[in-house]
């Protein structure tokens, strides 16, 4: 059986791959052409969907900071409505949180 394997699966091998190429004639490129070309299209392709990702989380950051600056800025609405002595009260209990954090933390 070993001797009927060695000798006529080389035969079957080259048929099948010949049965390939007729119907597929890509199938048997190289990998030298193949990979390469297709690590390309990838790389695009990982590229793009990383851009676009990119560009909608920052567009979101960028709404974030600009409705922040709109009401916190110097002229929004709790610059004209809180006093000095309630910011320095507020930049105090953030520092006092900032310490309690960094010693127990």
């Amino acid at each position: 059986m070993t001797e009927i394997i060695i000798k006529y699966l080389p035969k079957i091998a080259l048929y099948a791959l010949a049965a390939i190429a007729l119907f597929f004639p890509y199938a048997l490129i190289s990998d030298r052409w193949i990979f390469p070309k297709m690590v390309k299209k990838l790389a695009g392709l990982i590229g793009r969907i990383w851009g676009g990702c990119l560009t909608f989380f920052m567009a979101r950051v960028d709404n974030i900071i600009e409705g922040l600056y709109h009401s916190h800025g110097p002229e929004g609405k709790m610059a004209r409505i809180w006093t000095t002595g309630s910011m320095v009260i507020w930049v105090s209990i953030m520092l006092g949180a900032t310490l309690f954090v960094s010693l127990f933390g």
